[in-house]
């Protein structure tokens, strides 16, 4: 919380790398998909919440089929 409440409050962007998708959902407005090192997709979190239930069950989406460059 104190990542959000500092980023809102300065109004700046901060990167934060994770696989631990339930803090990600729960500290961001976009999400950027990097699969295999290679850069996927950008999209607004509440964006892909509206239209999935999880931003694993998008990141699984997105991912699949995808083989690494």
């Amino acid at each position: 919380q104190v990542i959000k409440r500092l980023s809102q409050a300065n109004k700046t962007a901060v990167l934060i790398s994770s696989h631990m998708i339930h803090d990600i959902e729960a500290l961001t407005s976009k999400v950027c998909i990097v699969h295999k090192g290679e850069w996927v997709e950008t999209e607004s979190a509440d964006q892909i919440l509206s239209q999935y239930p999880s931003l694993e069950a998008y990141y699984l989406k997105t991912v699949q089929g995808r083989k690494a460059v």
